[in-house]
């Protein structure tokens, strides 16, 4: 344990006072303003401390987890750049220094500050060779979005913090929340990210399915509080699309099911279609409403309408029929070469194509 605070060496002068808490940490007083500093550089972040609730006194809160939880109990007013109750500019600096010692001696446990202060901190420490910051930084990331509440776990996404998860963590993450039924943070968990994690078949059927094959009870759970977990589950899925072909299919019509006109387009066009016969098929063509690709960029509509144009479906083609005569008839030239280049005019007939190059401005098109 470090020095107390009152033991502790104060530097001195007119216009400024420091606190030194160990050799990578420090605060000063300077022209009534608290800084913080790592190995003498300035840090720059908001210092949100919670001055009015002294960490040291937190165990006097029983059910509090963190400093994020008592923010949110305060209904968040403290985050307020202004407050009717003036602190003098000592008494906030040495506020700040107790609270950062307090941090220091707990092994900068986060909980212990506002997050938005707590992971920045921690990682410039780590940064700056820091051993017991090097130590606990991937810990207190994965703990924290473990157990955090919601709104720690999207500051830690939206700041990319798990990407400083090596593929093991992020793994052990992605179990630990499915097991605590964390559904919260396997919601905002970024699948990009996630799909780069491959669970072996045994693990994905051990977490997803109960022994009769159907998806457990906190799948179930998750997929009607959040339909469109559903993307979610299929990045775990996609371990048994090689080995349990079967098995696979039922997950992904369950998941198919539960998901929104958007992810209902997304999920078929990210696996392979030609795995289900076509009744099957057809049945996930009727739940479909193609008109969402009207909202994609014009090439990427195509795409995706030509996919299942392949697959059979009579309502994407249409569609993309209408699109193709909209794009002729308006004479846009660069979708016409486009539309040309990727074969998408097959789908027309003969008579129609002559009438719509025969009106268009440029009739040098070489159909192949």
């Amino acid at each position: 344990m470090c020095e107390k605070l009152t033991d502790r060496k104060i530097v001195e002068d007119i216009k400024t006072k420091e606190f030194k808490i160990n050799d990578y940490l420090s605060l000063k007083l300077e022209y009534g303003k608290t800084n913080i500093y790592i190995r003498g550089k300035l840090f720059k972040q908001c210092k949100y401390l919670l001055i009015d609730i002294p960490i040291d006194e937190i165990t006097s809160f029983n059910d509090l987890e963190s400093i994020d939880e008592a923010a949110e109990r305060l209904d968040r007013s403290l985050e307020e750049e202004e407050c009717d109750i003036i602190i003098p500019p000592e008494t906030e600096f040495w506020g700040h220094c107790s609270n950062l010692q307090v941090w220091y001696e707990y092994n900068y446990d986060t909980r212990l500050l506002h997050s938005n202060l707590a992971f920045p901190l921690l990682r410039e420490l780590a940064e700056a060779g820091d051993v017991v910051a090097k130590k606990v930084f991937r810990e207190e990331i994965f703990e924290r979005y473990i157990n955090g509440i919601e709104s720690v776990q999207t500051y830690l996404i939206e700041q990319h913090y798990l990407a400083n998860l090596n593929d093991e963590e992020f793994k052990q993450l992605i179990i630990e929340l499915i097991e605590r039924e964390n559904f919260s943070g396997l919601d905002l968990l970024d699948l990009t990210t996630s799909h780069q994690i491959k669970f072996k078949a045994d693990e994905a059927i051990d977490l997803l399915f109960d022994p009769n094959y159907e998806f457990k009870t906190w799948v179930k759970k998750f997929l009607d509080k959040r339909p469109n977990a559903g993307w979610f589950i299929h990045r775990i899925l996609n371990s048994l699309f090689t080995t349990n072909i079967n098995l696979y299919k039922i997950g992904f019509k369950k998941c198919f099911f539960y998901v929104d006109n958007k992810m209902k387009i997304n999920l078929p066009y990210i696996t392979d279609l030609g795995i289900f016969n076509n009744e099957e098929k057809q049945e996930f063509f009727n739940a479909i409403d193609f008109r969402v690709v009207n909202d994609y960029p014009p090439k990427g509509a195509l795409k995706k309408l030509n996919y299942y144009v392949e697959h059979g479906s009579n309502d994407a083609k249409q569609l993309l029929n209408d699109k193709i005569k909209n794009f002729f008839n308006d004479g846009n030239e660069e979708m016409i070469r486009h539309i040309i280049d990727r074969k998408y005019i097959r789908y027309l007939e003969k008579t129609e194509v002559e009438k719509l190059l025969e009106h268009s401005f440029d009739q040098n098109y070489e159909i192949k």
